[in-house]
């Protein structure tokens, strides 16, 4: 499901739904006023809407505010690297570019999508490497070496960061634990120290997060064999838990504003992304 940012408000009255299942990857629109479908795309290698485009699965998407268009991670298409699909988000329904992710990028097909400034989006990859490319023409803008693995990504503009959910795998050799990667926006961009790391237990499959732009907190759904939701007496263990940590904010951003200011520009475009201060 695709939700504007909270800086933003609502323009096309459009929620996008992506059904990933391997029998029948298709996107809905649906009306928020009337709750009414409005279109649909399948992605069965027929659809015309759909740039006749087979997808073996479909993974994060988000609303871009600087074009208005939908952006959706494919991982994989006909058997073969994924890519990054821009979607209208008014009838008629239908992709509008395609940006093709090299397999030579060490990106094993896009996971998750994140929307940043200057042009930015964030994937999440399956290999060995994430990357940032550019919205407009999908270049690659930096290439994230051993940030691969992550599943969801979060743009936060409070900290100006990005943060990569990496799931970690019991069956590795020798087994990857969990952990959250953060990356600077920049510019230019850079990576930060991971924030989380060693802290959940490989089987706890640490793959989405979420973060709080103003309070600074990062949410981190972690699953039942997570050691981290021990809490003393408390034991949550088999159960699972979120996990909230504390971002650090971002003092070497310059673009960061005065007390309480909700928003402002900090790229080229015509739409403000909310930020705040830095302390």
């Amino acid at each position: 499901m695709v939700l504007w940012p909270p800086s933003s408000r609502p323009r096309h009255e459009v929620v996008l739904a992506a059904n990933n299942a391997p029998s029948d990857n298709f996107l809905t629109f649906i009306s928020t006023e009337t709750h009414k479908i409005l279109g649909k795309i399948t992605f069965d290698g027929k659809d015309p809407r759909g740039d006749k485009i087979f997808a073996n699965g479909i993974e994060q998407c988000q609303w871009n505010p600087r074009d208005e268009k939908f952006y959706l991670a494919i991982p994989d298409i006909g058997g073969s690297n994924g890519a990054v699909l821009v979607i209208s988000t008014s009838a008629p329904f239908h992709v509008e570019k395609v940006f093709k992710i090299p397999t030579t990028t060490g990106c094993a097909g896009p996971t998750g999508l994140a929307i940043g400034p200057n042009h930015q989006i964030q994937l999440g990859c399956g290999g060995t490497n994430a990357l940032i490319i550019d919205d407009r023409s999908g270049i690659i803008i930096k290439t994230e070496l051993t940030e691969g693995g992550a599943d969801e990504v979060w743009y936060d503009p409070g900290s100006n960061h990005y943060y990569l959910a990496h799931s970690g795998s019991p069956t590795a050799t020798p087994p990857t634990v969990g952990r959250i990667g953060v990356e600077d926006t920049g510019p230019p961009p850079h990576e930060d120290a991971d924030l989380i790391t060693g802290v959940v237990t490989v089987s706890a499959g640490t793959h989405s997060v979420a973060a709080d732009p103003v309070h600074h907190f990062v949410y981190v759904p972690a699953g039942r064999a997570a050691t981290i939701c021990n809490f003393g007496a408390v034991t949550l263990h088999g159960k699972g838990c979120i996990a909230v940590f504390k971002s650090t904010n971002n003092t070497d951003d310059k673009n960061c504003l005065g007390p309480l200011t909700p928003a402002a520009l900090h790229d080229d475009s015509a739409t403000p992304f909310l930020r705040e201060h830095c302390r």
